[in-house]
């Protein structure tokens, strides 16, 4: 294992812990956060009820608009459902965002309650 690695293995065991201060130490030490790591830790940080939670969403949009170049609905549900963690962690890891194709476990259809 190469020591660029061992800060990505330790950030992914970190999320899958579920322990806020290890993930963002690992999380420091990685040159760039991919998008999909980079919510796992919005979804953390929304589990802890963390300060950081709205910024660290508001600037996963940022890099989802720009990286992801989703639609206009597309982008607007993914705002919708990380607006919806707020406050209202249930304790069960979060591992896909409706919306968002490439982090979704649903499709459109079950995100938008299978109306037409």
């Amino acid at each position: 294992m190469t020591a660029e690695a061992c800060p990505h293995v330790r950030f992914r065991r970190a999320i899958e812990r579920r322990a806020l201060w290890l993930a963002e130490d690992a999380a420091r030490e990685l040159p760039k956060l991919t998008l999909d790591d980079a919510l796992q830790l919005v979804y953390l940080y929304a589990d802890r009820n963390s300060p950081k939670f709205e910024k660290a969403a508001l600037r996963w949009l940022e890099r989802y608009l720009l990286e992801g170049r989703p639609t206009l609905e597309r982008f607007a549900k993914a705002a919708v459902r990380l607006a919806e963690l707020e406050g209202d962690a249930t304790g069960e890891r979060i591992v896909a965002l409706p919306g968002v194709p490439e982090w979704s476990a649903l499709d459109d259809d079950e995100w938008d309650g299978g109306e037409e």
